[in-house]
């Protein structure tokens, strides 16, 4: 007879396997008999963050740190991961709020090889937030504490705050940031954000490659489910440098790739901005019908990307449907007033450091003259009689 211990060593051996359906039946199984568990709500909510069940996720970390029944090292793991799956749910309040407990309990239980990854996942929430000094200040932190550390991760950071820099206009500083990340960095994906942030372009491209040529190799001996979510990434990143040379066949040709891979172990976690991209680089080579149709995809995957309503707004402006036009416009400036709504930096996708917000204006002022806009053409439309243009959303 398998005992409930069983499962929970079973479910590991799975985990580590990374067969993690597999593990998730084993955890079930063991709830099916303790549904209290804590181990088996915990390690079951663990498995669910690679499922993309985040959801649920949550719900299993809830239950695992009321129970009380947790160690130290879980529960810090249980806020940790109960704030990763809140971010990836676009729920950053919530997210910050968790980030912010497990920095306190690491502070309060002596716990510095956590503090510094506690400072830059509540940066990363300020910079999806807009809060681009206070996520700066954070980075500052993580920078500080993350030296001699088991996970020292000192470029990523300086990615990021080179970013969050970027959008409070001290270009010389981002600059620095990105150059020390291309300096002392071995992650080739990495360096590949830090020259896309630079504008060179074709030296990102090199990035990728090289990146491709190692991962061939698994130098890092990552699981391949990490490959997997890495490559995606890649792909992404590299059909945005083609996109911004102009490139958009080969854009196009990286965004399919990741869609047509055969023998996923999930679906990709970026879909929602990978359609959005596909519409935007099918724009510029003039198809529209196609671009509305991307749009609308990563809309319905995700309803909380204010630059996807705002692009698919200009173009049904575009078209002559300015009705369509003034409500993709209204959702837009909606969305970006609301903390829940704004796309993590991670997904942020303006390349060039010169180019973020060069005059500092406010995008809700931006939002608003494109409403206005697009109302004055409604009117003059219904003034002048013409025929209502098809309505698609």
């Amino acid at each position: 007879m398998t005992t409930v211990n069983d499962h929970l060593t079973i479910g590991l051996q799975q985990a580590r396997s990374h067969n993690y359906g597999k593990a998730e039946n084993e955890f079930d199984l063991l709830l099916s008999s303790d549904r209290t568990n804590p181990l088996g709500l915990y390690y079951r909510g663990c498995t669910r963050i690679y499922l993309n069940k985040f959801e649920l996720a949550v719900e299993d970390f809830n239950l695992a740190i009321s129970s009380l029944k947790l160690s130290l090292e879980r529960e810090l793991g249980a806020l940790y991961k109960r704030g990763i799956a809140y971010q990836k749910l676009y729920k950053f309040d919530f997210a910050l709020d968790n980030y912010r407990k497990f920095l306190n309990q690491a502070k309060e239980n002596n716990k510095d090889e956590f503090i510094h990854k506690a400072y830059f996942s509540i940066g990363t929430m300020h910079a999806a937030l807009n809060r681009h000094e206070e996520a700066v200040r954070y980075f500052d932190d993580a920078i500080r504490t993350s030296g001699g550390s088991s996970e020292d991760r000192k470029e990523r950071y300086y990615l990021h705050r080179g970013r969050a820099r970027a959008f409070c206009a001290n270009f010389n500083e981002a600059v620095d940031d990105f150059r020390i990340v291309i300096l002392h960095s071995k992650d080739h994906l990495l360096k590949g954000c830090a020259y896309n942030e630079l504008g060179q372009h074709e030296k990102a491209l090199q990035e990728y490659k090289r990146w491709y040529e190692s991962s061939s190799r698994n130098d890092n001996k990552l699981s391949p489910l990490s490959l997997e979510i890495l490559d995606d990434h890649v792909q992404f990143r590299r059909g945005l440098t083609y996109a911004s040379l102009n490139g958009h066949d080969n854009a196009l040709a990286d965004y399919q790739y990741i869609f047509d891979k055969s023998n996923r172990l999930t679906s990709s976690t970026i879909a929602d901005r990978i359609f959005f991209r596909k519409g935007m680089s099918i724009m510029a080579l003039n198809d529209a019908h196609e671009a509305l149709i991307n749009f609308n995809k990563s809309i319905l995957l995700n309803s909380s990307q204010s630059d996807v309503f705002y692009a698919r707004g200009m173009l049904h402006f575009t078209l002559g449907r300015h009705d369509a036009a003034v409500y993709d416009h209204r959702q837009a400036l909606e969305l970006g007033e609301s903390n829940y709504s704004i796309i993590p930096s991670i997904y942020q996708t303006l390349y060039h450091t010169h180019n973020y917000n060069p005059n500092n204006v406010d995008p809700r002022i931006f939002h608003q003259k494109q409403v206005r806009e697009a109302e004055a053409a409604l009117k003059h439309c219904k003034e002048t009689r013409l025929p209502p243009e098809e309505h698609h959303r």
